[in-house]
């Protein structure tokens, strides 16, 4: 299944210039820990970088630096672990597992920015599929005790 059919299209912009207040701003008003950083967010294309409200607490509040002063990208992880849409899901966990990361940046074969797909996400999406396949054999049971074939 590629990416393109699962991560999530709405996702949370910002530009490297923007300080860490307005970054904790958008993450507390659109609900989401995670931003992706662009040059021009009401054009995203070409993820520079990413960061998450982790990256505040431990780069911003445990230095004790000023939010209103500290700048997105003086505390983003530059050139973040990208997808493409057409990766799959197995790919997508083997870079997510590779790189520590949880979340990805979703990009189409012009680098313009489609999603994002987080680990939880795919958590709850390979979990219903699991539990679909463990449900087979009593399905085939069943099927076979009331007569019907397949």
């Amino acid at each position: 299944m590629p990416l393109k059919d699962v991560c999530n299209r709405n996702v949370a912009c910002i530009s490297p210039d923007a300080s860490v207040v307005n970054a904790a701003l958008i993450m507390k008003e659109k609900h989401v820990g995670t931003l992706v950083v662009v040059k021009h967010p009401e054009h995203p294309k070409d993820p520079v970088g990413i960061v998450t409200d982790r990256d505040l607490v431990l780069k911003v509040l445990a230095q004790k630096l000023c939010p209103e002063e500290t700048k997105v990208s003086q505390v983003m992880v530059l050139e973040p672990r990208i997808a493409r849409d057409t990766d799959g899901l197995l790919e997508a966990t083997e870079m997510m597992e590779s790189s520590g990361v949880r979340r990805l940046p979703v990009v189409d074969s012009s680098g313009n920015l489609k999603g994002i797909v987080a680990a939880d996400d795919l958590y709850e999406l390979l979990t219903t599929e699991l539990s679909n396949l463990s449900r087979i054999g009593s399905r085939q049971v069943h099927m076979e005790s009331h007569g019907f074939s397949r």
